[in-house]
């Protein structure tokens, strides 16, 4: 006969039989502090892999927007003249001419898909 008084119990349910299983639905302790710890490190890592990359590659930007600044200024130029230099004309006329063209044209490709039946 063995005396069970002298074996070790790790717990209650033990004793009976029965084992006791971890809740895995229970948070772990800690695991809000690991996940501010584990954003901070992404985003600063980001914030500074992008400082580094705009400071390194700004002059070449600059060079490449001021020769597209010209386009964009002449292109705007044409426009503003196209509405009589009229800013009130150019803000609600112009406004509701270019939402209306980009809805035409992006059901224009659409419809084409619906005709045609394919993507």
């Amino acid at each position: 006969v063995s005396n069970f008084s002298t074996l070790p119990l790790t717990n209650k349910f033990e004793k009976m039989g029965q084992t006791q299983q971890p809740d895995d639905n229970q948070p772990r302790r800690g695991a809000l502090w690991e996940t501010l710890k584990s954003l901070l490190f992404i985003l600063g890592t980001a914030i500074l892999t992008t400082i580094a990359v705009r400071n390194s590659v700004n002059p070449y930007i600059q060079k490449i927007w001021g020769a597209s600044h010209d386009f964009w200024g002449d292109l705007w130029g044409k426009v503003y003249d196209c509405f009589g230099r009229n800013d009130f004309l150019v803000h609600h006329l112009g406004t509701a001419l270019s939402s209306t063209g980009c809805f035409v044209i992006f059901n224009a490709v659409f419809l084409c898909c619906d005709i045609t039946g394919k993507p």
